[in-house]
């Protein structure tokens, strides 16, 4: 398959559609553990963030809802990285992670795709498809712009935030 998601219309939005979803399946895998820990703030930010994805495909999936998209296996899909641009790095993830240290991931996880729409846009071979992947950049540039503004309006964490007051018990 090798570069055909610069060719190829339907190559092009079958990885936008995957992008989507795999971004929506974390982001709510995220929630819940926030919700598991009682993070109520942070379960609701990645509820919205999910709810920004679930829009996304959903607005892709219409866009392509004439066209027949080929079924990739993961391994099958071209990303920059070894996994979906909006994935991100889910070790870097913990239940007493800090508001700030959550919208930092959130906002790799918006750069990393701006990035993978940018790259389409630059080395497309047809209109058709520059034109799209320059828009879903620009999406992607929105998200950025609004998690950057968050991240602004947050006032610094106490320095006891991380303590985990119930820590796993280990076997000695």
């Amino acid at each position: 398959m090798s570069n055909l998601r610069y060719q190829l219309i339907d190559v092009f939005l079958a990885h936008a559609v995957a992008l989507e979803r795999d971004a929506v399946e974390h982001l709510s895998e995220v929630a819940e553990m926030m919700a598991v820990h009682n993070n109520q703030p942070l379960y609701e930010l990645f509820r919205e963030l999910a709810g920004y994805g679930v829009k996304h495909a959903k607005e892709i999936e219409e866009l392509a809802a004439e066209k027949d998209l080929p079924a990739f296996k993961p391994w099958e899909y071209e990303w920059l990285e070894d996994e979906s641009p909006e994935v991100g790095d889910l070790t870097k993830l913990q239940y007493l992670m800090t508001p700030q240290q959550a919208l930092k991931f959130a906002l790799n996880c918006e750069l990393n795709a701006r990035a993978f729409y940018l790259d389409i846009a630059s080395h497309a071979e047809t209109e058709e498809i520059r034109m799209l992947a320059t828009e879903f950049a620009e999406e992607e540039s929105e998200h950025v712009r609004l998690l950057e503004e968050r991240m602004g309006k947050l006032k610094e964490v106490g320095k006891d935030w991380g303590i985990d007051i119930d820590p796993p018990h280990l076997p000695e």
